[in-house]
């Protein structure tokens, strides 16, 4: 399996919560390819891909405007921004519009600030800790 990414660090990737071998290929101005050993599979199987990495300032799909550069200059302001090719630099996929996925996310934020993303919302806001 063939992944995209851009500027990740990937620390493992496991397949059905084993750990699998895997390597990254740099890809010119697109990136890097995540290649990844899924064994012998046929069109049609099923398996649970799981993958553990950071992204990190050079994440060409995230903005952080300070404070002071929104309208009301009272707190930062964090937005994405996957159009083109930018996805890659969130989380390994195949980013291409031909190509859909599901995700699952979980998100910490102050309790004054709103976190908004382009999924339903399960559930009710926790407090944690």
């Amino acid at each position: 399996m063939v992944l995209d990414s851009r500027s990740l660090e990937i620390i493992n990737v496991k397949l059905d919560n084993e750990i699998v071998d895997y390597h990254v290929e740099n890809a010119g101005i697109l990136g890097e390819k995540i290649i990844i050993n899924v064994g012998k599979r046929k069109d049609g199987d099923k398996f649970n891909l799981t993958i553990i990495y950071n992204t990190g300032e050079k994440c060409s799909a995230l903005q952080f405007l300070k404070a002071e550069q929104t309208v009301t200059k009272a707190k930062p302001y964090l937005f994405s921004q996957c159009q083109a090719i930018y996805a890659r630099s969130i989380v390994p996929c195949m980013d291409t519009p031909s190509v859909k996925q599901s995700y699952d996310a979980v998100v910490a934020v102050p309790n004054d600030l709103i976190c908004l993303m382009s999924a339903v919302a399960v559930g009710k806001p926790e407090e944690i800790g």
